[in-house]
């Protein structure tokens, strides 16, 4: 158990999450879980689970993966996205895809040259999370839990 207490200390007073709770620049909540949302899919893919891969390879890899999910909507559209294309994202607000890519477009134009720093932390924290909800699982079944 104080494994476990030490790693949960450790991420809630981490420079990581020191640096994410200090704004680089203001977004909104659906932005911040659009991108998010997208970094925690892009962890799960095969890629980023290669291990031979360097660390500034998985930034740019997130960045190509992040700016792919405009073409895989619509294979028109190329990040950045011209303003006719953003304002047919807008227009399709019941449509839960096209508004998480109008958010996603928005953080990533608000991040501009902080997006690879904000990139490599937030992958970062996502490793670190994973750890942590892997090890509390092992701990809970490792003490009789049960379905």
């Amino acid at each position: 158990m104080l494994v476990y207490r030490d790693e949960v200390d450790f991420v809630l007073t981490s420079e990581i999450n020191f640096k994410l709770a200090t704004a680089l620049f203001k977004t909104s909540q659906e932005e911040a879980r659009a991108l998010f949302g997208y970094i925690i899919d892009f962890s799960n893919t095969a890629i980023f689970k290669n291990e031979k891969i360097a660390r500034v390879a998985d930034v740019k890899n997130l960045r190509m993966y992040l700016e792919h999910q405009f073409q895989l909507y619509d294979t028109s559209y190329k990040y950045p996205l011209n303003l006719v294309q953003l304002n047919t994202l807008k227009k399709r607000s019941e449509d839960p895809e096209a508004s998480r890519l109008y958010a996603l477009h928005s953080m990533l134009s608000k991040a501009d040259k902080y997006l690879e720093q904000l990139l490599d932390k937030l992958l970062s924290a996502v490793v670190v999370a994973k750890q942590l909800v892997v090890r509390g699982w092992i701990m809970l079944f490792s003490r009789g839990y049960r379905w």
